[in-house]
């Protein structure tokens, strides 16, 4: 990763551009510090598609790539042939992919400009997106402003990180870096009036050029050129005139201004000629006008088309006019949008004129248009402002739709239990309210409701829901018994209704059940039976589930037909454009690719399905994938990149509620306050996972063994992971078998130093071999053979270490490198008197910089010959 601290001149961004091995280029700082500038004139005279907030919606991006007509003729099409299997967002992602990938060698490079802004409609999109152009020869540059971003845009953007990536930070100018810049512009300022400025404007580039425009106004500049000797009389001038608190805009005239307004109130902007018939002006007026106006910078032209140069000089615009006049203005320019079809912005007009009706009728069948076209975050924007003007049941249950589909839960949350306050008679605003709170773990309240619902329920199709949906919140509680009793009755009811549908949806569910109580066998058979039901039926995301949990079933008996179980789920996933199903497919396929070795793909998977988690708002699978990334960070050095996840996690877990991953977190954070030299002790948070499921028992574990081995003492650390292997030798997993290869190597380096381990360690190894599925986890595979290079030491364990520590390299595990060579070099050493292997490993474990680490391995480092 590349960080630049100060970076303004566009021949640093040219050569990262010009760099073949660079695929993607990521620039952010603050606002207004010139990154769109530097970046535009780094690709002067190179052929690039530019998009920023105006394309950030499915039909903008559509438009950008002139495929909007391709699209609605291929979706016709499609819902003729197949109405149920056709995904409008598959089709939208294959064909921009399509596009880009026709066009690269014409266009090799998309610039996204201002990409914090994008909604969450298309940033769900974003991460399978980067990563498929990162497959192409295309290179992609995404600019960002730090104090411009939701939450979710943050996280989803500092998930691309890694090899091709190349990330520069910008801060604002500083004053020899703006007289750069303002001079590139052809502005000629002397020095005395270029200082008065800069200690105006405090080096944003936003405010030079509006002080800029200001002396225009005045014609201390004309051309670029500043007209007067900076005597001491001209500094006086530009002073009183910078410090007098008027901006450039209020130095215009009436009718520059009322040019102004109206083209501010046009979104999108609007034809410079029909400004002369609003207007009321005369033709030679209105060009002189606009002219002036193109030249401050206020307005940009495209063909004969003008808008403002900055959306946030509306506000100041406005400011110079009464609210009355301003109405009157959205009201002329709301006529002119409904005459040319603007319906959208003709809507906003008239609801903020407050003519109400017109804005209703307008907003209202625009909001259901662009739900049919698959724009989703607008049809909500439109919808919730009709949903503003008057109560609208259909309208409402559109909104509820779309945040259902976009995966928004929180904003559901507020909005569901609104209308449910104010229609309490309505039992789908109840229904969404309880599925909101059951999507973001609040399950205490969802069951409440739900229980509720099924006493009112009246026919068999609601009461057949409600069973389901509180099977579900059940199951979350791990209440097992009750969850399976409503499942049972689910059965019962769907076979008596003949809904197949349901009836395969409560077998699934009877079926992960039987697996969370380790019934392996009979979740299996129950996932089955489920897929028979609905095998040969359109219901492509209930199939592809099923086959998922198949996969996750047979995994450890037969990994090579969980891998075609799971590529069957991905392959649909990946058609019909199942997000969730997807997230938790790359989770899935990331676990057997960390086994196979593949620990960069496994971690890019990982981040791909935090990436779609995050935008989606799939808060578990957020947690999952964090979780499952720590150890190979761990193992590549990243420690930076641990500590920004686990406060990630931290924040994650504490906003839905999940008390035992926060305070997992939590103490995992204490560990690495240890390992970075800081002094911390556990608190509350252990007793918290002491007393919660298996799993967070076995975290406890973990996290004292780490603790101890960081403060140095390996004899204690090795006990405590010891005895948690102990405790789950009756049932030997994938998981088992990698946490008893990491205690191998750390008891081969206790007992190079102590002794008394021999018998353990080959113990532990036997039982790794014996493992059978051990052929495919050829990272497991690798670190065991360097530990029986050690244990049978003999003229051929040199080459063994080799060729398997040259595989840990290449995947860039820098921390597990270094380990391997120190206890390796530890034993070589002592057989041989040769200390390089060992000094190696001891190098590279000091580079890592980490207190922890260097008391962890405090012996190999003061060992001597």
């Amino acid at each position: 990763m590349l960080i630049l601290e100060k970076i303004m001149k566009e021949e640093e961004v040219g050569k990262l551009i010009r760099d073949p091995s660079t695929r993607l280029i990521i620039i952010h700082g603050p606002s207004d510090s010139g990154k769109t500038f530097t970046v535009k004139n780094a690709l002067s005279g190179m052929n690039y598609i530019y998009m920023d907030e105006k394309d950030y919606s499915i039909n903008g991006i559509l438009k950008k790539f002139q495929l909007i007509n391709d699209y609605a003729r291929y979706m016709n099409i499609m819902k003729t042939i197949s109405p149920t299997g056709v995904s409008d967002k598959e089709i939208f992602v294959s064909m921009v992919m399509k596009k880009i990938n026709s066009m690269r060698d014409e266009v090799p490079i998309l610039v996204l400009d201002r990409a914090g802004r994008m909604g969450e409609d298309i940033l769900q999109f974003v991460p399978e997106f980067v990563s498929r152009l990162m497959e192409t020869k295309l290179k992609l540059i995404i600019i960002y402003s730090d104090d411009d971003l939701s939450p979710n845009a943050r996280y989803v953007f500092q998930l691309f990180r890694g090899e091709g990536v190349k990330e520069m930070i910008f801060n604002r100018p500083d004053y020899r870096e703006l007289r750069d810049i303002i001079s590139n512009l052809g502005y000629l300022i002397p020095k005395g009036v270029f200082a008065i400025i800069y200690s105006r404007t405090g080096g944003y580039i936003s405010r030079t050029l509006e002080a800029l425009r200001i002396l225009e106004m005045k014609k201390f500049i004309v051309d670029g050129l500043f007209m007067k000797p900076p005597t001491e009389e001209t500094l006086r001038e530009v002073l009183s005139l910078l410090y007098s608190g008027k901006s450039s805009l209020q130095e215009l005239g009436e009718k520059e201004k009322k040019v102004l307004l109206y083209i501010s109130l046009a979104e999108n902007g609007i034809d410079a000629f029909d400004l002369i018939s609003i207007l009321d002006m005369r033709e030679d007026d209105a060009i002189n006008i606009l002219d002036m106006l193109i030249k401050l910078k206020y307005v940009d032209e495209d063909g004969n088309n003008v808008r403002l140069s900055r959306v946030e000089m509306a506000r100041d615009i406005e400011s110079m006019f009464s609210s009355l006049y301003i109405n009157s203005a959205r009201i002329k320019m709301a006529e002119y949008m409904k005459s040319k079809g603007r319906k959208e912005e003709a809507g906003k007009l008239y609801f903020l004129a407050g003519r109400l009706d017109d804005a209703y009728e307008y907003l209202r069948n625009l909001g259901f248009e662009y739900y049919e076209e698959g724009e989703l975050g607008k049809a909500f924007e439109l919808l919730e402002y009709t949903l503003r003007i008057r109560y609208d049941e259909d309208v409402a249950y559109k909104i509820l739709d779309i945040l259902t589909l976009l995966g928004d839960y929180e904003k559901m949350i507020g909005i569901a239990e609104k209308l449910l306050m104010e229609h309490p008679d309505r039992a789908y605003y109840k229904i969404k309210y309880a599925e909101a709170l059951y999507n973001t773990g609040k399950y205490r309240e969802a069951e409440l409701i739900f229980r509720d619902l099924l006493n009112e329920a009246k026919n068999d199709n609601d009461i057949l829901y409600d069973y389901i949906a509180l099977s579900r919140v059940l199951i979350a509680r791990e209440r097992f018994p009750e969850a399976r009793e409503f499942l049972e009755k689910s059965l019962e009811l769907s076979r008596k209704i003949n809904d197949t549908r349901n009836e395969a949806l409560a077998l699934r569910l009877l079926g992960n059940i039987e697996f969370y109580m380790d019934k392996i066998e009979k979740a299996l058979e129950m996932y089955k039976k489920s897929l028979s039901l609905i095998e040969n039926m359109q219901l492509m995301e209930d199939i592809a589930s099923l086959y998922n949990n198949i996969a996750n079933i047979i995994v450890e008996e037969n990994p090579a037909e969980a891998r075609e179980y799971y590529r069957k789920a991905f392959e649909i996933a990946q058609e019909h454009w199942y997000v969730n199903l997807l997230q938790t497919l790359y989770h899935n396929l990331s676990i057997i690719e960390y086994n196979d070795g593949n620990i960069n793909k496994a971690i890019d998977m990982e981040k791909r399905t935090l990436g779609i988690s995050i935008a989606s708002g799939r808060y578990d699978l957020e947690l999952l994938a964090i979780t499952n990334m720590m150890d190979s960070l761990f193992k590549r050095g990243e420690i930076e990149e641990q500590r920004r996840l686990t406060q990630l996690a931290m924040d994650i877990a504490s906003r839905i509620g999940n008390e035992f991953m926060e305070n997992f977190f939590r103490g995992y954070s204490r560990v690495l306050n240890v390992l970075e030299g800081k002094e911390d002790e556990f608190g509350d948070e252990v007793k918290v996972l002491e007393n919660a499921t298996p799993m967070y028992r076995d975290y406890v574990y973990y996290l004292y063994s780490a603790m101890e081995m960081w403060r140095g003492n390996i004899n204690r650390a090795n006990e405590i992971q010891k005895e948690s292997i102990e405790r789950r030798l009756n049932n030997i997993t994938t998981d088992l078998i990698i946490d008893m290869t990491d205690l191998v190597g750390f008891l081969l380096y206790e007992n190079f130093f102590y002794g008394n381990r021999e018998n353990e360690i080959k113990r532990f190894i036997g039982i790794i071999e014996g493992y059978k599925n051990l052929g495919f986890m050829r990272f497991v595979q690798c670190r065991l053979n360097i530990s029986k290079s050690i244990v049978n030491f003999d003229d051929n364990s040199i080459k063994i270490f080799s060729e398997n520590v040259s595989f840990l390299e290449r995947e860039n595990l820098r921390y597990l490198v270094g380990k391997v060579k120190t206890i390796f070099g530890l034993y070589y050493a002592r057989r041989t008197g040769d200390r390089k292997i060992l000094d190696e490993g001891l190098k590279i474990l000091r580079e890592l910089n980490m207190p922890g680490i260097l008391k962890g391995y405090q012996l190999a480092f003061s060992f001597n010959l």
